[in-house]
Formats: C-alpha cells, structure tokens, sequence
C-alpha cells in the first residue's frame, strides 16, 4: 500500500510539472506571438523610426512582427531589406526585397537596391543584369536603372549594348564619367577587383570571365583572353557577347583555322549583331572574298560608326571597287574621328582643369562626326565646370531641342555614310584580301619573330678613334619642351669629289642662343681616305647656328658637286657647295618668313617636276603660340612633353627650282590634307615604279601623305588612303617617324617601313604593286617585335652581301617615364628579312652597341671607308654620334653602283635598278630623304652570293630609258652615265 501511495503521489507530482511546463510553453508561445493587440500600423511606424535613428536591428524586430503575420507586407519587406543591407546582411536584404511586387510603389526602388546589392556586394553580375533589366522593363526612363546597367555591361566589356543606356541618360540630362566608355570603340570599364570578385562568385558566369579576357588582352596575354572567352562560351553557349569576344581574339591572333570554327558554332541569332558581321567580314576578307567582305562591312558599319578599322576596310575595299566618292566619304570620316581623339586628348590630357576652349572644341568635334548625343552630354558636364558660360548655356539649350526625340545610338542613320553606300552594289574580284589579315604567303605558320644570333653580321664602333667627335645638343637643361625630343639630322656623301663620302650634322644647340655666333653650329666632317674624319666646318664655312633638325643632300646647281640643305626650327638654309671645298650660304630665305616660327624636320632634293632641275621638299612638324614653351603636366604635377594633339600643324614647303639660284615656294600645289599633316620622315621614290616621283611623308598622329601629280600636271593629290599605305591596319593614323624602302621578298617591288610609336609597333606596307599597298605588319612578325620600342631611324642594308636585306632601327622614348615603367633608353634593332618576315637578331656581344641602351634617333647609310659593306652613321641624343664600321664576315661580293643621269636631275632620283643572277632578282630604287631627318649616299649596293658575276645589270632611269649591262664582274665599284655604255670603275 505504502508503495502505492508513493508511486501515485509520485505522478501526480509528474502531471502537476508537466502543467506546469505546459503553462510556460504557453505563456513563451503567447509572448512570442505577434501582439495582435498592436496594430500593424504601429508596429511600422516603429520599424521606420527605428531605422531613421540607425537602430537597424531594432527595427528588424518591428518589421519581423509583422511579417510573421502578413509575409508580403510591402512597407515592412522594404525597411526589413534595407535594414539587412545596412548591417552587411546582403542575403536576407535580396530575399526580403525581391517579395515586393514591381508595380506596387517601392517596387522599383526595391528591385534597384537588389541590383546594386547583386552588383556591387554579392558580384552576382548574371542576377544583377535581370534586376536592372526588370526596372527597365518597367521604367525605361529610370536613371539609376540606365547608369548600373551601362556600368555593369561596360566593365563585361559589352561596350555595345551599353550604348544606348548612356546615351539615354543624356537625354535624361544624367550625363556622367560613362561618356568615357563611349569616347573610343575599345571603351570599357576596366575594374580588374570587381570582376574577380564576380568570377569567384559565380565561376559559370560569362560576364566576369569576359571582362577578364579583356584585361588579359591589355596585359598582351591574348592567349589566356581566348581560352577565359572559350570557357564564358562553355558556361553560356548562346552568350552573343562571348561569341563576339572569342571571335575578336581569334581574328588579332589570325587564328583562321579556328575563326572558321567560331563561325560553324555561333548561335543563330548572332549573326544580326554588328559585331559579329564586322568579324565574319574580316574572315571573308582573309579569304579572299572582298564583295561579300564589303557587304558585311557596310552592315556593321551601320551601328559601329565609329569604327577606324571598318572605316579604313570599307574605304580600301570601295577604292578598289573603282568607287573613290564613296571611298572619300569613309576617308573623311577616320578624319573626323582622329580630329575627335585629338579634341578628347585637349580635354584628358590637359594641365589641370581643362579650358573652356578646350569644352568647346570637344563638343564641336563630337557634332563635326555627327555624334549629336554625347555633344549634348559633353554640354552638360562643361555647364557644371563652367555654369556660366553664356555659350555653353546656349548649345546645351539647341542641342536638347535637336537630340530630345533621337534614337539612342551613336550617330543617326542621316549622318551614317553606310545607309547611303550600302544600297549600291559592287563586284571585286575574289583575289588576295585588302585587310589587315590577308592570306599568308606561308599559311598556318605563325611568323618566326625569335633571335637568333647575329651569326657572320657585326659592326664595329670606334667613332672617336676615326676622329668623329659630334654629340647633338637639344636645348641645354632638360625640360620636357617639345622641341627637345627630335634630335638631328644625318647626311652622308662624297662632298668634294675625292671618292669617299663625307658627314653632315645638323646642331640644335643652347635654345636661348639660337641664331647667335657663340652658339654652337652644323658640323662636317671630311672623309680623310676611307681611314678616318675630320672636322672641317669653319675652313669650309659651313653651317649655321640655328636649331637644326633634318639634312638633305643633292646637287641642286648640277655641278658635281653635291649641296646641302638643312631644316630647321626658324627656316630652311641652303649651302651651295663651290667645289673647292668650300660652301656659301645662300642669301634669300628658302621659305618665306612669317610672323611665326616654323618647325621644320625632314628634307629632301629631287626633281618633282620633270624639268631637270632638283626641288626641295620639307616636312613641317607642329605650330602654336606657345609650342616651345608649353610643358604639360601629368596628374602628380609632374611635368612631361605634350602630346602633339596639343598643337596645330606646321604646314609642308615644296619649294621649286627655277633654274637660275632661286626657289619658288610652291606649296598651294599641295593638297589641302598636307595642311594637317605633322611631318617627321620624308622619302621621295617612285611608287608606280616607273621612274615618276612620288613623295611619302610619315605623319605623326595624323595619317601618312603620298603625294603624286595629278596627270603630270603642276598639281598634286593624296593618294595615301587609295593606296593603303596612310594609316595602320585599324585605321590608325600613328606616331610616324622614320621610312626605309626595300624589297623585303624578293618580288621585284618596293616595300615601306615605318617606324611607330611605343606599343604601336612599326608599320609594314607591303607593295601589292601598281602603287598599292597593304600593311602586313602583324603577319610579318615586325608588329610582335617592334611593339615594346619607340623607334625613329631606320634603314634596310645588305649588312653580309648575302643578297636578303637586313634592317636597323634606332630606339629611344621622347621622355623619360620609368616611373610609369616604361622604357627611356632602348637598344637599336637588326633584323633579318626574308620572304618578307622580320626576325628580331641579337648580340652575344656585351660590349655591342646593339647590346646598350640609347636615346636613337636618325640613321643614314653610307660606305664610308669603300670596302663594298654598307655602314651606318647614327644620331643620339644625350650621346655622342657614332659610325658604325660593318665588319660582317661576307657571304657574297658586292656591286656598287653610282649614278648620273644626263636627261635629268643629275643624280637620278627615283631610277630602279635590277640585278640578274641566275634565278636570283634584285630591285633597287635609288631614292632621297628616306630614315628620319637624313640623306644617305647615293649609292645602290647588291651583296651576290655564290659567281663572280652580276648576269644582267638593268636601270630603268626617271626619263624612261632602259640600260642594261651584261656579266659584270665582282666584286665591283661602278660609276653609270646615262646613255653610255663605257663603266667608269671606282677603286675599292
């Protein structure tokens, strides 16, 4: 009984306890409970006071009652997700934000802030994209909507589709920094933290992946673009965008191989981007298809106005379609694009604040290229630097009335060359493309660019020792003035008739005692027997005090004895050669003076009129009020030379012989786009190769001249673009400096090379002949090698008589900017050519002077001790000039050849001459002004290998007159008279 009691005792114990529990459970779940006795609407008011007073968890206890009675409360999912954002709680923030309907009315602020969450703290970027495009679906006006969006596809690098959102904040008057991305056709936003941030988020999202190509393709690692766009495409196979990115990479790798396979694997509806049809263009064009090229060309170009590269292939494509009216109106419009980039340069580039001139010209040049939107958006930034400026209040008025009902596209189908050209039609024949891709001579073999050694090829350099003792002075104390950076000109040849050529240096000198008679002067050098130099200046009276710059040499009186001119900043002299070893100055002017001072570079003596008489032509450079003062500034303060899109150009002299010691200035013979030009390398060939005198003008900035007269008459026109050899590949006009010319494979016709800027690389205008030319720098191998050097002078030369052409180039930075990590002083290059690819050779020789640094600038040609080798005499700034000896073992015997023509200028300019041996041709043209600010010797040099005979000798002289010469031993030395048949032998 007793145990019973307890054991019931002992449950009622049990039951009371477990009541007892049960109340609290209650008691917990009733207080837990939202309080239905406060209402919603007072609970919401606390949530909202609580996060105006920052007290952001609070007010998540508020919203958090209420949600648990109404899930889908609008106003308390809004401060709920906002009170998460501002605690980092980025997660919960998007799921409570993404419950609020679209339409109801924080809808769209909700979703917006879900966007920038997904954007810029979760870098959920394929999220990101639907949110905004969820807003603009709804509201295409909205401005933040528009700005993340453009923002989030500009830094994917999908500058394409981000157009029309920016353009549409103009029209919103929302213009901001994103103009930037529209400014060039490779604009992008570059955020190398963002988007790996965005790729480690989401490894299977194709628009982190394709900004980061982007960024690899900017490091020069192209490679690792095209396998990150190959992996976007794995993620994303119907991704136009990685299509398009793939397929740009491909094609700057001339991978056509596999663009053949891009093309098999694009999605269906790729095919209508404009991008994609720029691409398929380009492979059509490689193929050999230029009116289907054409076509796809045009199609592009109606949404990719501001293309260069389209422009320049649709230009060259209508040239050679025998449409130049519709080739001019693509012509014109690079120009106008290269004049907005140097409006853009005035604005990014200037000292501080940019002026308001400088706004101005911006926005003039934006509405010269028809690009009427970011005129306006221009405007509304210049207003907010400059509120009250009466003009820009009043272009901002006109141009919102002329831009309110205009698509958001970059220039209007009225101002779009392409809606016009593209309903003609053209036939071309299928042959070789015009492109910067056509097929290659060696197909599917990637250009070999390695070094090999300099095996049999050396130079010595003992310019001292040779008694040459002449170092280029450009200014005194440095101080990023632009006039510092060109250096002097060079100028060999065999002044006073001993047989051995002799040197020509121009001087700069102290800038502040230019002109004066304690300055220092132009220097000449005697040629003492091929063994050493010496200077004879001042007992030969000869040169001048004036800052010097380009040297030309040639026999303007017809005398024998050559003359010298010499460019300069201030004028041009004349220095007639007396032939008893002395010169006279001559008295007029060369050009006429003006109010200005003109800078004056490259110079060159021919005759350019067919009247037997040599003329003069001189390459003029940059002008302004302030050119030789003005030093810019970069953002630190420190100063650096200007860009030369800071200055207007100096204008080109032609300057003709009359016959009887004068020059008529003749330069309104000229074509209006010389006017533009700023000149640095002059050459005057014979493109048509027919012995007509051609002048190519290496332009810096702006595109490259080749002029010709116009049907023999006085007149002459630009044939540059017709001929393709005015700007690069992309339709670039470049840094241009120096020019070389050669036939670089062996097909009779006379290639061009042009030294370029750093990362630009040198162009190569292989001739296509009948005066074409394609620049084929990047199948070549020159492009890859050059890209990483500034180069100037520049020379081809048979350095081992081996009969392949080798070149020089001389290197150097225009300012010293190794605290951004770019190089100041480079090492010359030598390159082997053959079949028309460049490869870069290097010394094993440290003591080389291919093996040290230097500031290089112009290169002449010369065979200064008659040894058969060519030699080269290079200008240096902040060095010395120096003579470097070939002391190459020889692979062959030479002919060297001098000219004189007897129905002509004297010293045939623009002759070609042919060498037969065996299976073997050699075509040379004997030519003025070519390198950068020098004149070469007027001699033609061919290395034979393997005889001890030249077969057939043939000179085409500029009168039409054909002379050939049979069996003519080597190694030999070989003076020619026009219409003689006598050889006059030189002794070696």
């Amino acid at each position: 009984m007793a145990t019973t009691k307890v054991q019931n005792g002992y449950r009622m114990l049990l039951t009371v306890r477990w009541i007892f529990v049960a109340l609290l459970i209650s008691l917990a779940a009733y207080f837990a409970l939202p309080d239905s006795s406060v209402p919603i609407e007072h609970l919401l008011q606390d949530a909202l006071k609580s996060y105006q007073r920052a007290e952001f968890e609070e007010a998540l206890r508020s919203t958090g009652s209420i949600l648990q009675r109404e899930p889908e409360h609008p106003d308390a999912l809004w401060i709920s997700g906002r009170s998460h954002a501002r605690l980092k709680q980025y997660t919960a923030a998007v799921r409570d934000l993404n419950l609020i309907v679209l339409n109801s009315p924080d809808g769209i602020d909700a979703r917006l802030l879900v966007a920038e969450i997904l954007h810029y703290h979760l870098y959920l970027f394929d999220e990101a994209e639907h949110a905004y495009g969820a807003v603009l679906r709804q509201d295409p006006a909205n401005p933040n909507a528009n700005d993340g969006l453009a923002r989030l596809l500009s830094v994917c690098g999908r500058r394409s589709e981000a157009i029309p959102l920016i353009l549409r904040l103009v029209q919103l008057q929302q213009a901001s920094d994103l103009l930037m991305v529209l400014a060039r056709e490779s604009g992008a936003i570059n955020d190398e933290d963002l988007l790996t941030r965005a790729h480690q988020a989401a490894p299977n999202s194709a628009g982190p992946l394709l900004g980061l190509a982007r960024l690899a393709d900017l490091k020069k690692q192209t490679d690792e673009a095209v396998t990150l766009c190959q992996r976007a495409i794995q993620k994303s196979p119907k991704s136009v965008a990685a299509h398009i990115e793939l397929g740009r990479y491909l094609l700057q790798l001339q991978e056509y191989g596999e663009l053949k396979d891009w093309r098999r694997n694009l999605p269906p509806d790729a095919t209508s981007s404009a991008e994609i049809q720029r691409l398929i263009g380009f492979a059509e064009l490689h193929d050999g298809h230029r009116t289907i090229a054409l076509e796809r060309f045009l199609s592009a170009a109606k949404s990719l106005p501001d293309s260069r590269s389209l422009c320049h292939q649709i230009s060259q494509l209508l040239f050679a379609a025998g449409d130049p009216g519709a080739a001019q109106l693509y012509v014109e419009q690079m120009e106008s694009i290269r004049q907005l980039y140097d409006a853009q340069d005035g604005v990014l580039f200037a000292s501080g604040q940019p002026a308001t001139e400088s706004m101005l010209e911006l926005i003039a040049a934006y509405e010269r290229c028809g690009r009427l939107l970011e005129a306006y958006g221009w405007t509304q930034l210049a207003i907010l630097r400059f509120p009250q400026n009466p003009v820009l209040r009043q272009l901002k008025v006109r141009l919102a009335e002329e831009t309110a009902t205009m698509k958001p596209e970059l220039v209007p189908e009225s101002a779009n060359p392409a809606f016009v050209v593209s309903r003609n039609r053209y036939e071309i024949p299928d042959t070789v493309g015009l492109g910067p891709n056509p097929e290659l001579k060696h197909p599917g073999i990637a250009p070999d660019v390695s070094a090999p050694s300099l095996t049999g090829i050396s130079f010595s350099e003992a310019s001292a020792e040779l008694g040459l003792d002449f170092t280029y002075v450009n200014g005194g104390e440095l101080k990023q003035r632009m006039f510092e950076f060109g250096g002097g000109g060079v100028g060999c040849d065999d002044l006073d008739g001993d047989g051995y050529p002799d040197i020509v240096f121009s001087q700069g000198g102290d800038w502040n005692r230019r002109g004066t008679p304690d300055n220092q002067s132009d220097a000449l050098f005697r040629n003492v027997r091929g063994e050493s130099f010496r200077e004879v200046s001042k007992v030969a009276s000869f040169g001048s005090t004036d800052f010097g710059q380009g040297v030309a040499i040639g026999d303007i009186d017809q005398d024998g004895f050559p003359d010298v001119v010499i460019a300069s900043i201030g004028g041009a002299k004349l220095w007639t050669n007396l032939g008893d070893g002395t010169f006279q100055e001559k008295g007029q002017p060369l050009i006429p003076r003006t109010f200005a001072v003109p800078w004056l570079t490259s110079c060159a003596i021919a005759d350019l009129n067919d009247d037997s008489y040599p003329d003069i032509y001189v390459a003029g450079y940059l002008r302004g009020a302030d050119i030789f003062e003005r030093v810019c500034m970069d953002s630190d303060r420190t100063s650096r030379l200007c860009q030369p899109s800071a200055f207007r150009a100096e204008m080109d002299h032609l300057l003709l012989n009359d016959g009887v010691g004068s020059f008529a200035d003749s330069s309104h013979l000229l074509p209006a786009s010389v006017a533009e030009g700023k000149g640095l390398g002059v050459l005057i060939f014979s493109p048509a190769e027919n012995g007509s005198p051609g002048i190519y003008v290496a332009n810096d900035t702006t595109p490259n001249s080749l002029l010709v007269r116009e049907d023999n008459h006085e007149n002459w026109i630009d044939t540059a673009f017709a001929s393709g050899a005015a700007v690069s590949y992309q339709g670039k006009p470049e840094g241009s400096m120096g020019i070389a010319l050669g036939d670089t494979d062996g097909d009779s016709h006379s290639d061009l090379v042009v030294t370029n800027f750093l990362n630009e690389g040198s162009a190569f205008y292989h001739s296509l002949g009948d005066s074409a030319f394609r620049d084929e720098r990047s199948e070549s191998g020159l492009e890859g090698a050059s890209t990483s050097v500034l180069g100037f002078g520049v020379q081809f030369l048979d350095a081992n008589l081996d009969g392949n052409p080798e070149m020089f180039v001389s290197n150097g930075h225009v300012d010293d900017l190794h605290r951004e990590g770019k190089p100041y002083r480079m090492p010359a290059q030598l390159f082997s050519v053959r079949d028309g690819l460049f490869r870069l050779l290097k010394s094993d020789d440290p003591g080389s002077y291919l093996q040290r640094n230097h500031l290089g600038r112009a290169v002449a040609k010369t065979d200064w001790n008659v040894d058969g080798k060519p030699d080269l005499v290079l200008g240096n700034l902040q060095q010395p000039s120096v003579v470097l000896t070939n002391t190459s073992a020889s692979s062959g015997k030479s002919l060297q050849l001098r000219l004189i023509s007897l129905s002509g200028d004297r010293e045939a300019i623009c002759a070609s001459v042919t060498c037969q041996t065996g299976k073997r041709r050699q075509v040379q043209q004997l030519t003025a002004g070519d390198g950068y600010q020098c004149s070469n010797e007027k001699l033609i040099t061919f290395g034979i290998a393997g005889t001890a005979f030249a077969e057939v000798i043939s000179i085409c002289w500029p009168s039409g007159e054909v002379q050939q010469f049979n069996n003519i031993s080597l190694p030999n030395r070989l003076t020619v008279i026009e219409g003689r048949a006598t050889l006059f032998t030189s002794p070696q």
